[in-house]
């Protein structure tokens, strides 16, 4: 099973660093090597939960693995003075923690999108205020690391789709599909088009 995977990895050119056994039968779970260490902005909409995001940002930045990070706090009309001061404590002790105003009404996707607008990485995380960090190394599995690893193997034309995206972690190849074309903007079958020709 894992050694299978990971000389499948070798013959196609995907780094990996280990496949280990998964949470059932035929199962399993990659970590894949990320390539350099690319700027991941965590964008975090907050309300007057300043000892909810205290918790959420502190666990990513002491105990997370990954370091190059920013985080970009949307504040969304609080009314709380502490949150206020929390804020500016916040960015002297980190600072690659920003707080950007939202002025208009509760919109989630719209204080989402504005979020984005002031973020500077090459990769986006969402979270919400009250999320805390579980696994270390959280960022390593990030979607975006799976997908890179589809677009190798959707090159070559001897894999079937779906074996592409078991292969990458996915056990639903229609799953697969949304994710790839949120991230490409195509669908695996496009970019193999693209690829092939």
């Amino acid at each position: 099973g894992a050694r299978a995977i990971m000389d499948h990895y070798r013959r196609v050119g995907i780094e990996a660093e280990k496949v280990e056994k998964g949470v059932d039968y035929g199962i399993y779970h990659t970590a894949f090597k990320i390539q350099g260490e690319p700027l991941v902005s965590v964008i975090i909409p907050n309300k007057d939960h300043h000892q909810d995001l205290d918790l959420c940002v502190r666990a990513i930045l002491t105990r997370g693995t990954y370091k190059n990070l920013e985080f970009v706090v949307v504040e969304n009309n609080s009314v709380k003075k502490e949150t206020f001061e929390y804020y500016e404590k916040i960015q002297k002790e980190f600072p690659q923690v920003r707080v950007v105003t939202w002025k208009r009404e509760f919109n989630f996707s719209a204080i989402n999108n504005f979020g984005v607008s002031q973020a500077k990485g090459e990769y986006l995380l969402f979270l919400n205020n009250d999320t805390e960090l579980i696994g270390e190394n959280f960022i390593d599995y990030l979607n975006r690391v799976r997908i890179d690893a589809a677009k190798n193997m959707l090159k070559d034309v001897r894999y079937h789709i779906s074996e592409v995206a078991e292969s990458c972690g996915f056990s639903d190849t229609r799953y697969f599909a949304r994710i790839f074309k949120r991230i490409v903007g195509i669908t695996p079958s496009d970019y193999r088009k693209r690829q092939t020709n």
